[in-house]
């Protein structure tokens, strides 16, 4: 039975080489609605309409590809890759979110939102940067699969550089919308002295994707 609804909007993201709204429907005691609408077109035309779970504190493993030295990131603390346990989860707007553990000890995640052709990956966490790093490259990985694994040829992974992560996401391939900005990133890449964090904060929030080379490199190293 349901016993409320409410819709709420979430702000804009780019998707599908549009820049759209994400509109979230949630039912109470029932399952949920999650779709986006492309700005400036009728709400009954979505570009995504996919049901969802309830969150859970369940994972369920990614396929039967989940041990390895095909999952790693790099401890500063031992100084060198360490295996990393990927677990999948639902969110509780219906995207998948990837757990990252090392050693039973939860070090980070990504959340993703499929579209039509791809996916949107959401949001990316180290819980700390100070003993790991590699939670892009990581990140970019599960994106790859997850679409293999839907069963997509050619798909797009999209998503959002923002704060001071856009020179690291510019170095691991990814490729901004607006070619100004990829001018803009590679040189502040060549200009910042060695050891030097990237300033690119000011640039804010702009959308990215990750461009077919990049993406058949991973389906190459997924494929080992």
């Amino acid at each position: 039975m349901v016993i409320s609804k409410v819709l709420t909007t979430t702000g804009g993201k780019w998707l599908n080489g549009k820049w759209v709204k994400r509109v979230v429907e949630t039912v109470t005691n029932t399952v949920s609605k999650s779709h986006v609408e492309v700005e400036g077109i009728a709400k009954s035309k979505t570009l995504i309409n996919f049901e969802t779970k309830p969150l859970t504190t369940d994972v369920l493993e990614i396929g039967t590809k989940t041990s390895g030295k095909k999952y790693q990131m790099f401890s500063k603390t031992l100084g060198k890759q360490v295996d990393v346990e990927v677990s999948r989860g639902r969110t509780s707007t219906g995207g998948y979110r990837y757990n990252f553990k090392h050693n039973g000890n939860r070090i980070g995640y990504v959340e993703l939102a499929d579209t039509e052709n791809g996916v949107y990956i959401d949001m990316l966490k180290n819980f700390d940067v100070s003993q790991y790093t590699g939670t892009g490259y990581l990140a970019d990985l599960v994106a790859v699969e997850h679409c293999l694994q839907r069963g997509l040829k050619d798909f797009e992974i999209v998503s959002e550089a923002s704060f001071n992560s856009h020179a690291l996401h510019y170095k691991r391939g990814k490729r901004f919308v607006d070619d100004n900005i990829n001018k803009l990133v590679e040189n502040i890449v060549k200009t910042t002295p060695e050891g030097q964090p990237y300033n690119t904060s000011f640039i804010g929030s702009v959308p990215m994707y990750m461009p077919k080379e990049l993406i058949d490199k991973y389906i190459t190293i997924l494929s080992k």
